[in-house]
């Protein structure tokens, strides 16, 4: 099943040409449309979707996503307020952190969208995709789109497919960072968890800090290792690693010795 992650927006012509374009996208990369999308507005922005939704007079957003099979009961609507603060950057985040970890269980695939939204919260997205490595990533292209059609309402998914680009990925900004840091992100996630099992198996004479500090710090090191291609780090690298499996295991004896 493919899921879209996407904000709202202001212009209602906008919002529904990105859904066109990502349903297509996803249909062009997964054989199959989208199953599920996910709205993240500003509450002026949810309240300007509906105030179009219930509008008679001109065909609105609802209408032209029925058209391509899109039905409004994919979709769900979030309203977060995001802002500079630490308070709302974290909600934000932990929502798309959330989304992606339930696909990720079902074996989702994810497309995410950074067509719509104000800068600051497209920013924040940009961001959080990068950190937790969602590796679909686009947007209309408004220059493209603008050499391609000079309209501006609901545009037809031919025009709308050739103006559908696809953000940078991630891999490339790891490449020339002093730092993988999506991959940091991804193997400190592991090794909570393996902390977690090691908590359990151990109980109270678990060193937890120990354990998780070291197999960070060993991970560090390897990917420094990486950017500067020295076989030195990765010596300081391997010999790290096994020190909490060195730990594990003495306090398994400990823990199981009579």
């Amino acid at each position: 099943m493919s899921v879209l992650i996407t904000l709202g927006n202001l212009n209602q012509y906008t919002f529904s040409n990105s859904i066109v374009a990502a349903n297509w996208k996803s249909i062009e990369l997964f054989g199959e449309p989208l199953k599920r999308i996910e709205i993240f507005h500003s509450k002026e922005s949810f309240d300007q979707l509906a105030a179009y939704k219930l509008n008679k007079e001109s065909e609105s957003w609802v209408s032209n996503l029925n058209h391509y099979n899109l039905n409004e009961q994919i979709l769900t609507h979030r309203t977060i307020e995001v802002n500079t603060t630490q308070e709302s950057v974290e909600e934000f985040v932990n929502s798309i952190e959330g989304i992606v970890s339930t696909a990720t269980k079902k074996r989702d695939e994810i497309i995410l969208d950074l067509t719509n939204g104000t800068t600051l919260s497209k920013n924040l997205l940009s961001i959080a995709a990068y950190v937790i490595d969602i590796p679909h990533q686009y947007m209309i292209d408004v220059s493209i789109l603008s050499q391609l059609t000079k309209d501006r309402g609901y545009i037809n998914v031919e025009i709308l497919s050739q103006s559908y680009i696809s953000a940078p990925k991630s891999s490339y900004i790891d490449n020339i960072a002093y730092l993988s840091l999506s991959k940091i992100e991804r193997y400190n996630k592991i090794i909570e968890e393996h902390t977690k099992k090691y908590k359990n198996i151990i109980g109270e004479r678990a060193d937890v800090d120990f354990f998780k500090n070291n197999l960070k710090e060993s991970i560090r090191i390897k990917l420094e290792g990486d950017q500067r291609q020295e076989n030195t780090v990765y010596r300081i690298a391997s010999a790290s690693i096994p020190l909490s499996a060195e730990d594990l295991v003495s306090r398994m004896i400990e823990k199981f010795s009579p």
